[in-house]
């Protein structure tokens, strides 16, 4: 459950969702403490062309919740995911992503499985900052 922003990261701040998202969790006293947050990245078939895509700030939610109106829920599938630490915060970010997709997931012989990938920041310790430990995911299949 999150908010969202689409366009090209040149043009869109997409850090800006998190600023979004952070204000409305706390209109709706929503907790961040010791739970996992998400960013999620999904990239429609003319990304490569135009490089735009929906980035999603999110927080893993229970089946059922109720969705406040001005957030949105997106379900990931369940599947394999090549799976990457991501070192020296979130500025590692891009940098962990073009390893997955550049060097480990060729060499093992695997491929991209659906248009997506997603930031982890994991057991996040404060409302107001992204700390601890944040890993990206990509689905993969052989």
């Amino acid at each position: 459950m999150g908010v969202v922003l689409y366009g090209n990261p040149s043009k869109v701040r997409f850090h800006d969702a998190w600023v979004h998202f952070g204000k409305v969790a706390d209109e709706l006293a929503l907790s961040r403490i010791d739970k996992n947050l998400y960013g999620l990245q999904v990239y429609p078939p003319t990304f490569p062309a135009v490089f735009e895509f929906t980035y999603m700030a999110s927080i893993e939610t229970n089946p059922g919740i109720t969705v406040p109106i001005r957030m949105l829920t997106k379900t990931v599938p369940r599947c394999t995911y090549a799976v990457q630490k991501v070192i020296g915060g979130v500025d590692g970010i891009d940098e962990a992503l073009q390893y997955l997709y550049r060097e480990y997931i060729p060499a093992k012989g695997l491929k991209v499985a659906m248009p997506f990938d997603f930031e982890k920041y994991c057991n996040v310790r404060s409302q107001d900052h992204l700390q601890g430990d944040i890993e990206v995911w990509v689905p993969v299949e052989q």
